[in-house]
């Protein structure tokens, strides 16, 4: 058993507003923490592998391809490879997500 304490986060995102931490990463999975403050949002992207989002807290949109959701804190959403999303954080507070990457 280990523990991955916070303190050996390693950034792996900058923007205005916007900071990612992976977590933990192996050959099989990557976890990364992603922080969206109030009004900002990660413009449309896609990545080459299967990936879930657990939302921790707050409120906000994640459009993906074509199709706007609303999401909130305990939901999880699945995005295959390949699918475009963009995450907006429309709210007040603070939008975090815990990023699951399914690597092989």
């Amino acid at each position: 058993m280990t523990i991955f304490e916070d303190k050996n986060a390693k950034k792996i995102l900058k923007l205005d507003g916007i900071e990612g931490f992976q977590r933990f990463l192996s050959d099989k999975l990557e976890l990364i923490n992603i922080s969206i403050k109030s009004g900002k949002k990660i413009d449309k992207h896609k990545v080459p592998f299967d990936a879930f989002f657990y939302i921790l807290s707050g409120k906000g949109e994640v459009i993906i391809d074509e199709t706007t959701l609303q999401i909130k804190k305990n939901d999880i959403i699945e995005c295959k490879a390949k699918t475009e999303r963009t995450w907006i954080n429309n709210s007040n507070t603070t939008l975090e997500l815990l990023t699951i990457k399914l690597l092989k």
